[in-house]
């Protein structure tokens, strides 16, 4: 197994993907096409392209932070429907 190869290097390039995402996004405000998930996804894409590695082998090595990820997203979504009913 190589460094590329290891859970946590992955993990670190999808963090830093989204994150220049939204650098990019800060510093485009007015072009709204530009979100930060397809930035990154864009990144990770070109990432997984020159160094050669398998989807399958970084969804193997990031499956553990999507497992992380779901429940994460359902609680900020708790406070969103209360917001908007407190709103509507």
């Amino acid at each position: 197994m190589t460094w590329l190869t290891q859970p946590l290097v992955l993990v670190a390039a999808t963090l830093l993907a989204f994150e220049a995402g939204r650098c990019l996004k800060t510093w485009l405000p007015a072009a709204s096409f530009i979100q930060p998930v397809w930035i990154a996804i864009a990144i990770l894409l070109v990432m997984l392209k020159a160094t050669g590695l398998s989807p399958q082998a970084y969804h193997s090595a990031t499956s553990a932070f999507s497992l992380l990820l779901g429940p994460a997203i359902v609680a900020l979504a708790v406070p969103l429907a209360q917001g908007l009913r407190e709103t509507l």
